[in-house]
């Protein structure tokens, strides 16, 4: 089981894979030289086995059931609760 700190570092490890795939997806479309555009695509990759890693591990401890839409609300609802009202969580 996950501790409260353990969920906010995977959590933001996922935010932050994400955000690094967006990034370096425009990057490479940018990409002349082939040398390059490999070396990104390798490291596209790379992010792309992280996000799946950490989105795994959050969907085995229930931390982000992305297939229960309802429950996933819940949760976001409550974790912003959290967030604006620290002392009453």
């Amino acid at each position: 089981m996950l501790t409260p700190a353990d969920r906010l570092t995977a959590v933001t490890m996922l935010h932050d894979a994400k955000a690094i795939l967006w990034r370096t997806a425009s990057v490479l479309t940018e990409a002349a030289n082939p040398t390059l555009k490999n070396t990104i695509l390798r490291q596209f990759n790379d992010w792309v086995y992280v996000h799946d890693l950490v989105f795994q591990l959050l969907e085995r401890e229930g931390v982000y059931p992305a297939h229960h839409v309802e429950r996933l609300i819940r949760e976001n609802i409550r974790w912003a609760e959290a967030a604006l009202h620290p002392a009453e969580a």
